[in-house]
């Protein structure tokens, strides 16, 4: 079966290229085909040939660069997407592919699905786009053919462009909120003020049966109070919830006392293989299913709904998953003799430098992480030098996929900053987590040895051997401001 969307993947590592190419292409929700290209004079020929939606593009490529094959693409397609990657926290390098028409861009390493979220988006943006054009140009050719029509196309027109407005200023509101908590509370306010309906609520299915509750309202406290349990076999929400349901059900509704809302407005909220919920709109004014953009503007407002909510879902369970790991991790570390609090200081220190460096903000879990790890396996009883530290993490992790970037920035710890470590890798060529964990690393093997004083002098005196000079200041600057024990204990 043909799927809907293109994407083109270029990227001079092949190995990286062909895992791009397969999370993409096995997402079922992201519905695409995939391509693959390893330098820029490939990119071209199959952006010709292929005529992809969206390119991913590396920005570093062999002779011709990432911002050139965007500048040629845009010339044979300006309807082309792209987003840019690229393994260097380069600004210069982000603006100036921004400037020549770039979507988005994503800094290497990335999260698979931070890459399937702004795929997503920048698919649907296209969608819209094309949408917005193709009836751009509809409306034009008709204009030329029908003289007499023109003010009514032009009235159409206006009210598309006046509903995809709304849906912008809706998108921007819901992404106003992370927490699931409080977008439930928002929701039904933004969905009414946005769409000029007169009241919203929003519905849920219970996890442990098959009701539909109501769980939040505007202005309808009256109609559905938040709580009320949904009849699901009386019309609308049967009718919606059928296997081939409309996108939207348009429905009048008797509310007691003989009394009917005008207008009730059914939609689905879609999750990955099932509707986990239902969206309601209140008009006074009588609307009908035949409105086709009333209809669009509806279907279109529940999808973004949809998403705000799966993405703030995924929020919290990074965010879940982040306190479980430094739980355990501190627990663990502490039955070998290393207090929680020595932990904790310890990876605010790294963090504390890393933000003197400037390092980007979703970078700094993974550093904590590191650090953590790499506190816990210097604290193993038998091991006394960094090797075998890293060694024994390395057989103890390796296999998880989600520690694979913590365990990176381990492995640098096996460099020195002149270049006389395992790889000869040097100076600033060592990615900063690296070298802000190889100085806390040895560190803390010193004082399992030394009084702080000594283990002090012992990392400035690698200085610039070893450890960064200016990672090493730092470092040293921190301890006092942080108040780090001389006892690992305490």
């Amino acid at each position: 079966m043909a799927k809907n969307n293109k994407v083109l993947v270029v990227d001079d590592e092949e190995t990286l290229a062909s895992f791009l190419s397969k999370i993409i292409e096995n997402d079922p929700l992201l519905d695409c085909q995939v391509k693959t290209a390893f330098t820029g004079e490939e990119a071209i020929e199959k952006i010709m040939s292929f005529k992809p939606d969206l390119v991913l593009c590396d920005i570093k490529l062999p002779n011709m660069n990432g911002i050139e094959v965007l500048s040629r693409a845009k010339s044979l397609d300006p309807q082309i997407y792209f987003v840019m990657m690229t393994g260097f926290t380069s600004v210069d390098s982000a603006i100036a592919s921004l400037r020549e028409g770039a979507y988005d861009y994503i800094n290497k390493p990335f999260d698979a699905n931070e890459m399937k979220v702004i795929v997503r988006n920048a698919l649907d943006q296209r969608k819209l786009k094309t949408e917005k054009e193709w009836l751009l140009r509809e409306l034009k050719e008709r204009n030329e053919i029908l003289l007499e029509q023109k003010s009514m196309l032009e009235k159409n027109l206006e009210i598309r462009i006046e509903e995809l407005n709304k849906l912008q200023k809706l998108s921007n509101l819901l992404s106003e909120s992370f927490g699931i908590a409080s977008l439930i509370k928002v929701i039904p306010k933004i969905l009414a003020m946005t769409l000029d309906a007169d009241g919203s609520f929003l519905s849920w299915f219970s996890e442990f049966d098959s009701t539909l509750t109501v769980r939040n309202t505007f202005q309808t406290e009256d109609i559905f109070p938040k709580g009320m349990t949904l009849d699901l076999s009386s019309p609308p929400f049967d009718i919606i919830l059928k296997e081939k349901q409309p996108p939207v059900v348009v429905f009048d509704y008797p509310c007691g006392g003989g009394r009917k809302i005008p207008v009730l407005a059914v939609c689905q909220l879609l999750g990955a293989d099932r509707p986990f919920g239902l969206v309601g709109f209140v008009y006074s004014e009588q609307r009908m299913e035949t409105d086709k953009i009333f209809v669009s503007l509806i279907s279109t407002a529940s999808s973004i709904v949809s998403l705000s909510i799966k993405n703030s879902q995924f929020f919290e369970t990074i965010k879940k998953k982040d306190l479980e790991i430094m739980s355990f991790v501190l627990s663990l570390t502490e039955t070998f003799g290393v207090s929680k609090n020595f932990q904790q200081k310890s990876a605010n220190i790294a963090v504390e430098i890393a933000k003197e460096l400037s390092v980007e903000e979703k970078y700094m879990r993974q550093l904590r992480y590191a650090t953590l790890f790499m506190l816990f396996g210097i604290s193993i009883p038998g091991l006394s030098t960094l090797n075998q530290a890293i060694d024994k993490l390395v057989g103890l992790i390796s296999n998880l996929e989600f520690l694979s970037e913590p365990l990176s920035y381990i492995l640098l710890c096996q460099e020195n900053f002149d270049g006389s470590g395992k790889n000869g890798m040097k100076g600033s060529s060592i990615p900063e987590a690296g070298r802000i964990l190889r100085v806390i690393s040895d560190f803390v093997l010193y004082m399992k040895r030394y009084t702080m004083e000594k283990s002090i002098s012992a990392i400035r005196e690698g200085s610039g051997k070893y450890y960064d000079p200016k990672i090493t200041e730092s470092f040293i600057s921190l301890i006092s401001q942080v108040k780090l024990s001389e006892n690992l204990y305490a």
